[in-house]
């Protein structure tokens, strides 16, 4: 049914035999699961509804209620014309002449002044540059440096005389070998500087290694001949503009201003380089976008106008309009029209496609919140055409019409059902579109959806496409996609993801002004909880409460307080609709619980191991006040600090105020500061005495607190930087993974995936270093089944070998203690 043709064929045979036609197309959907069938077939019930009985009786019960439930989720009742705007009835790419059509006339650019933004001292030192690598060793087997230098960029040594003369390179002279990794641009320092210069201007640009001196050789080629370099510079840039821009950061030339706006709006990994580029030069680039975004080229035209709406948009403007008045010409009164233009039609010169898999009838067609209905099929088409339009940053503008028209969770399961057909017609990058609409138009329960995915692509083959799932969760932007995005950067079993989910958690933490653990304080879901931490579900005739335990699983009791097994399920006497609704809600608040107590006990406990602090407004805030936190907050013994020493002691009662360790009601001043108490904080009488409290009271707690292990540094260890005790215990390589869980990093992977050892950050700079004897490969345990611990040394991050080397003695007692549990508590193996 993907070709016109053969749905002709199947269209007339359903006309003359509608009931074998459509039973064969149903069961065919339901084997299937292809969107494009699916949406066929149920179009074609829809259209024969006197052959969908005889259809559905030749199927088995199982089918006919799978095809039914699809049937009911899709006919819903179209909302009428007169209901949808007219982007929705007909939208400007439909239209035959676009209206407020921009001038495009031709001038001649202003011109701009080169510069390569280095001092003196920098110049000096860039064309001093040596980079080290020794040519002589070929000189003994006959070679010149010059042959070897062509032959190492895969250059023909046979164009050596005409290099030398400095010639431009010719295609025929490239003959690269098999396995090729690039040319590092230091080759270039065994020509003269003229013939180098040649060889930089004509070589492509796409064959640079990035590594290896690159950056240097730029640089060099820049301060040694100045602007006849820029030609070899912008075949770089162009080539690959998320580094080359950013080596050229501060080289000001209008040559490497249509790659940065073509980044700007095309290139998601080089936007930020093309973002810095374009505020460090902004008069070259207004300078070369406003001819260009009036000029004929629609692809730079394209490029140009976005570029300068973009740069209007981000405190340019006044500078937009100087330059605009020097071109004069009527450029001034095209940048305005630029500027005035309807959003809705800023659209490309040409609309893309919709592809085979989006099929309109057979998606949950988006509902209007006023209740008239469903998106027609042509709107849910248009809808699809924006969404093709739409990058995650810059969405187009009539997007917003559409979620302002519908309600979201009816566009958040439309968007599931596109991606999953996007999924299931292979999952083409081109398409991604259809991906990247689940962070346009999800809500909590796509995200909800989309995280354990996320979690097991990497281990499927599709490290990207999980990436690019942690964009779509941080464009979802709510507290429970942020709290989905923050428990994978916490733990997960793939280290590229879990560094790349830090990355976006602390761009968000960084947008908000917080750290990211206070980040993270305020991305803790309420789950729809009353204010006393309570959830009430009404049946009718009957009524149930939830509360929490330590785990924060959900424990229901009825009317009279008694605890049960599980929400009971309705019976006759209840309000079906009330009985069914209350239903769900328990399902949805059992999944999000478990959500957030896998993150939220592991961050509590972390913040007792990491001797973390709150003010009393924030602690009321965060955790005494909060729906959910507060069941936490009451399993634990907190602690009031002054100058880092833990003075008293409390608990959270069961009336949610506060108590001391004698179980007397006690207060917080405002100017307390509050933390999660550890053992080695408090003296042994307070220990006895909190402990007693909980005892009688039968309160378990989330984590091992007040009954935790503690462990001491011996002198020697305090005066060295290694810990060497654990040297000949012998443990399993998979119970080293469970250090993961309590705060530790897999260190950087070698070749071939090999790691060696893990690392757990211990306050400030500070940085432990467990090694493995003899490592394993990620992803394959039982490679090497026993380890060894040799060694624990401490350093400061980011040094290396014996750099950086810090003494144990710096340790608090507190981390010296966890950092000693972590490893005693692996259990050996014989």
């Amino acid at each position: 049914v993907e070709d016109k043709e053969v749905r002709a064929v199947l269209d007339k045979l359903a006309e003359e035999y509608p009931a074998a036609v459509l039973k064969t197309a149903i069961e065919r959907s339901l084997s299937t699961r292809s969107r494009t069938v699916e949406g066929w077939t149920v179009r074609l019930a829809l259209r024969q509804p006197a052959a969908l009985p005889a259809a559905l009786d030749a199927l088995d019960a199982g089918e006919r209620e799978r095809f039914q439930t699809l049937l009911d989720q899709l006919e819903q009742s179209e909302a009428p014309a007169d209901a949808l705007p007219e982007l929705l009835r007909e939208p400007p790419w439909l239209m035959k002449k676009r209206p407020g059509a921009l001038p495009v006339f031709q001038v001649e650019p202003l011109a701009c002044a080169f510069s390569h933004g280095m001092t003196e001292a920098e110049i000096a030192e860039h064309t001093d540059y040596d980079p080290g690598y020794d040519f002589a060793r070929v000189a003994k087997r006959g070679v010149s440096r010059e042959s070897m230098a062509l032959i190492e960029m895969g250059i023909d040594p046979a164009a050596l005389p005409r290099v030398l003369a400095a010639e431009p390179l010719q295609p025929e002279d490239m003959k690269l070998p098999q396995y090729f990794y690039g040319a590092r641009a230091y080759y270039l320092k065994v020509f003269e500087p003229r013939v180098a210069l040649s060889l930089w201007n004509s070589y492509p640009g796409q064959l640079w290694e990035r590594y290896y001196g690159r950056q240097w050789m730029v640089l060099y080629m820049l301060a040694l001949h100045g602007e006849a370099a820029v030609p070899g510079l912008a075949r770089l840039v162009q080539a690959d503009p998320e580094d080359g821009l950013s080596v050229a950061a501060k080289i000001d030339s209008p040559a490497l201003a249509p790659t940065a706006l073509h980044a700007l709006r095309k290139h998601k990994k080089a936007k930020p380089a093309a973002i810095a580029w374009i505020k460090a030069h902004p008069a070259t680039t207004l300078k070369v976008a406003l001819p260009l975004a009036f000029g004929n080229g629609k692809a730079a035209q394209d490029d140009a106008r976005h570029g300068l709406r973009w740069m209007v948009a981000n405190g340019f403007e006044a500078e937009a309009r100087a330059i605009a008045a020097e071109y004069g010409a009527g450029m001034p009164e095209a940048l305005q029209a630029l500027l005035d233009a309807d959003p809705l039609l800023v659209l490309p010169a040409r609309m893309p496609k919709l592809p085979t898999f989006f099929v309109a009838a057979s998606f949950r067609r988006p509902a209007l919140r006023d209740g008239r209905g469903a998106l027609p099929t042509a709107a849910v088409e248009h809808l699809g055409s924006m969404l093709a339009i739409s990058p995650l940053d810059a969405p187009y503008p009539g997007l917003q019409v559409v979620k302002d028209l519908c309600t979201p969770a009816s566009l958040a399961e439309f968007a599931w059902d596109l991606f999953e057909a996007w999924m299931a017609g292979g999952g083409a990058s081109k398409e991604n579109w259809a991906f990247s609409a689940l962070g346009l138009l999800g809500d909590d329960s796509t995200a909800h959806r989309l995280a354990p995915k996320i979690r097991e692509w990497p281990g499927e083959g599709s490290h990207q496409r999980a990436v690019t799932g942690l964009d779509l969760l941080a464009a979802m932007g709510s507290d429970v996609a942020l709290m989905h995005l923050n428990g994978i950067a916490s733990k997960v079993k793939f280290k590229a993801l879990q560094d790349r989910a830090k990355e976006k958690i602390a761009a968000v933490a960084e947008a908000r002004g917080f750290t990211t653990d206070e980040l993270a304080d305020r991305l803790v879901p309420d789950l729809g909880l009353g204010a006393d931490g309570t959830l009430r579900l009404d049946f009718g005739p009957r009524q149930f409460n939830v509360t929490f335990d330590e785990a924060l699983k959900p424990i229901v009791k009825d009317a009279q307080g008694t605890r049960l097994k599980d929400l009971p399920k309705p019976i006759k006497s209840d309000d079906a609709a009330l009985a069914e609704a209350a239903t769900e809600q328990f399902k949805l608040l059992k999944k999000n619980a478990k959500a957030a107590a896998s993150l939220q006990i592991a961050r509590f406990e972390l913040a007792m191991v990491g001797q973390r602090r709150w003010t009393a407004e924030e602690f009321r805030r965060f955790f005494l006040d909060h729906p959910l936190m507060r069941h936490l907050a009451a399993r634990v013994a907190w602690g009031v600090y002054v100058d880092g020493t833990l003075t008293r002691a409390f608990r959270v009662a069961e009336d949610w105020t506060l108590a001391d360790e004698h179980d007397e009601r006690t207060e917080l001043p405002d100017d307390a500061t509050v933390g999660i108490a550890h053992v080695l904080e408090m003296p042994q009488a307070l220990q006895a005495a909190m402990g007693q409290v909980f005892a009688d009271y039968e309160i378990m707690q989330p984590f091992k607190q007040l009954g935790r292990e503690t462990f001491e540094l011996t002198d020697a260890e305090k005066a060295g930087s290694e810990i060497t005790r654990f040297k000949d215990k012998v443990v399993a390589t998979p119970s080293l993974m469970g250090l993961i869980g309590r705060g530790w990093e897999r260190c950087a992977a070698e070749d071939g995936g090999w790691v060696g050892a893990f690392e757990k950050r211990m306050g400030g700079t500070l940085v432990a270093e467990l090694h493995m004897d003899p490592g394993t490969i990620i992803g394959e345990m039982n490679y090497e089944p026993r380890q060894k611990i040799p060694t624990i040394t401490l350093r400061h991050a980011g040094t290396w070998d014996k750099d950086g080397l810090v003494k144990y003695a710096e340790l608090s007692p507190v981390l010296a203690s966890e950092l000693l549990r972590d490893v005693e508590l692996i259990a050996p193996i014989g």
